[in-house]
């Protein structure tokens, strides 16, 4: 169930609550919280200050969402999320645009002191992909139990080429408070960068984009890292 303050608007509200029964294999640790019945509840703040949702050149686009969700499974705590993303785009140049994003999360469990690894591992945060740090092909590969507390920094420089092709230059880093595979009941910082460039193809559903990543930090794949993806400049993205 959701409500939206204006559907159509740069600036809205919009809140949600929810019911669902999740059923997954467990991972190595949370057994107990990866299925069972979930109740949810949050509310969401958008502004899309841009010339163009699809193609922005300027503006800034800001999100921000908190979170709460419950569950009826025995000994498992209520949990809330905290989530901010702000994006900037200035055009540069005689027709390039450069564009850069910061995001943030928070884990906690309620009451306080709770084993935080009770949540389950789809509310956990990640880092990782063709909208994260390209340099890693998807968050597991970066963090297989994921974390708590994450931190991503995204900047790119996009250039027109011919017709609808373009490109871009870009670096990404991001740090992430996640579980260690070792000792499932402590958190440890992991941190990683990539840098790279790319091709997109404008379409009218968006860019579609092809990237190119060397990634460097403590737990870097060897090699070139290739990505693909259909992006947005929405929230999600």
């Amino acid at each position: 169930i959701s409500f939206l303050s204006s559907r159509f608007s740069r600036t809205r509200w919009q809140g949600r609550f929810g019911w669902a029964f999740i059923f997954a294999e467990p991972d190595v640790f949370d057994s107990v919280a990866t299925e069972g019945a979930y109740r949810s509840a949050s509310i969401e703040y958008l502004h899309q200050g841009v010339d163009n949702l699809l193609t922005p050149s300027k503006g800034t686009i800001f999100h921000f969402k908190p979170s709460f969700v419950g569950t009826i499974v025995s000994d498992a705590p209520y949990y809330f999320k905290l989530e901010a993303d702000i994006r900037r785009y200035r055009p540069v140049f005689n027709r390039g645009v450069l564009a850069y994003r910061l995001k943030a999360g928070y884990l906690e469990t309620l009451p306080a002191g709770n084993s935080v690894h009770l949540a389950p591992t789809i509310d956990r945060f990640d880092l990782g992909g063709a909208t994260s740090l390209r340099g890693w092909t998807k968050p597991a590969n970066f963090s297989p139990l994921g974390g708590v507390l994450k931190g991503l920094f995204n900047m790119e420089l996009r250039l027109p080429i011919i017709w609808i092709i373009g490109g871009e230059l870009f670096i990404d880093g991001g740090v992430l408070r996640a579980f260690k595979q070792d000792n499932y009941d402590r958190l440890s910082w992991l941190s990683g960068w990539d840098t790279g460039a790319g091709i997109n193809l404008l379409t009218p559903l968006g860019p579609i984009r092809f990237d190119a990543a060397k990634p460097f930090g403590q737990n870097a794949p060897g090699g070139i890292t290739y990505q693909m993806a259909l992006l947005y400049t929405d929230r999600k993205s």
